[in-house]
């Protein structure tokens, strides 16, 4: 039985250890954005503030687009 146990805990816990903090992708293409629009440099100075942010909102509004689509197909 302990062993079950054992076995238990260590698959919920795998690859947690491995894991490590950062930006991901996106973080990187809005520091670079917002790094280029304060900076003047390039396209990206003549860019909404709206479009310099899209790295970080875009995904949100993706993900709330495909939960209401899964919760309207559960009905």
């Amino acid at each position: 039985m302990k062993s079950i146990v054992q076995l238990l805990i260590k698959f919920l816990t795998m690859g947690k250890e491995e894991k490590s903090g950062g930006v991901g992708l996106l973080g990187l293409l809005f520091v670079i954005f917002l790094v280029m629009k304060l900076a003047g440099v390039g396209a990206v100075a003549n860019w909404s503030w709206w479009w310099v942010f899209s790295p970080l909102w875009i995904p949100v509004v993706f993900g709330v687009l495909i939960y209401i689509i899964v919760m309207q197909l559960m009905k």
